[in-house]
């Protein structure tokens, strides 16, 4: 519990809490990686108390950052960061896919079809069609033109397109019949 987090936090603990934002962040976080923690301990104990303030944003900007420079540590690190962006629901689906975004960068197609996967769910399960259609677009690259028509996310896609379409008129919707 919150005696083992201390204790740990004790031995890494070397650094007072200074500086804020992006850049501390980036530096904090890396003789912190080795401790293995839920995301909820990270943001409310972990990093305010090694920063003296901290926002969510920022760990949300370093990881796009590190996607961003694209070359294999840093996709590595990102790797590491992004499951500590998963407790946010609003965020989730954008994570999953910035996180198949990295493995399919990596190689590790099947991992990032499982990503994306999840991610199309979170979008259409809040009707999120812009974003379901981005991880659509993903899907198609991984899994190419012809095994993309039969599969899950094709499936989703169509039926969330298919409720979201407006109705002629007021017999198309079978709720009322």
């Amino acid at each position: 519990g919150l005696r083992r987090l201390d204790t740990e936090l004790r031995l890494v603990d070397r650094h007072p809490p200074a500086g804020t934002g992006v850049d501390r962040l980036r530096e904090v976080l890396v003789p912190l990686q080795v401790i293995a923690l839920p995301a909820d301990a990270w943001e409310r104990y972990v990093l305010p108390r090694r920063l003296g303030a901290y926002s969510p944003v920022w760990l949300d900007q370093l990881t796009a950052s590190l996607v961003a420079a694209g070359d294999p540590d840093s996709l590595r690190r990102a790797r590491e960061m992004l499951p500590r962006l998963l407790s946010d629901p609003m965020q989730r689906g954008r994570t999953l896919l910035r996180m198949a975004k990295v493995e399919m960068k990596l190689g590790e197609a099947k991992l990032a079809t499982g990503y994306v996967e999840a991610a199309a769910r979170e979008f259409g399960d809040r009707f999120d069609l812009p974003s379901l259609e981005d991880a659509a677009a993903l899907a198609l690259e991984l899994l190419g033109k012809d095994a993309f028509p039969g599969s899950r996310i094709h499936a989703l896609l169509a039926q969330c397109r298919m409720r979201l379409r407006p109705l002629a008129t007021l017999f198309d919707c079978r709720s009322l019949m």
